[in-house]
């Protein structure tokens, strides 16, 4: 049987918004509100990334924080690392979730 496993790759280091993943809006963080919107989908939600600060920031909300390299040119490749550290099987399906994207809309 095939899992559902959405990763949410998310970094500090943005050029164009400094500390974006981390901005406030409405009380709560940008990654905090994309990775509550994700657990409409399933309850198997990790956010890969190598920041101790976005660790720090979902401390309270999740354990599913997956550290990451700091190397990575891509999200895509922070969400593969994150995988193999998840030892999903062959018939799981990953969803790259952007960590800058908190209004799409949840499930139904």
């Amino acid at each position: 049987m095939s899992d559902i496993f959405i990763l949410i790759p998310s970094r500090i280091g943005s050029t164009r918004l400094e500390n974006k993943p981390l901005q406030n809006i409405e009380g709560k963080s940008l990654v905090h509100r994309v990775f509550e919107n994700a657990l409409s989908i399933t309850s198997n939600v990790y956010v890969a990334t190598d920041s101790n600060r976005i660790k720090d920031n979902l401390s309270g909300v999740t354990n599913n924080i997956i550290m990451t390299s700091s190397e990575h040119i891509s999200g895509t490749d922070r969400v593969y690392e994150a995988s193999t550290k998840l030892n999903l099987k062959d018939s799981d399906l990953i969803i790259n979730l952007q960590g800058d994207e908190p209004f799409l809309p949840k499930m139904q």
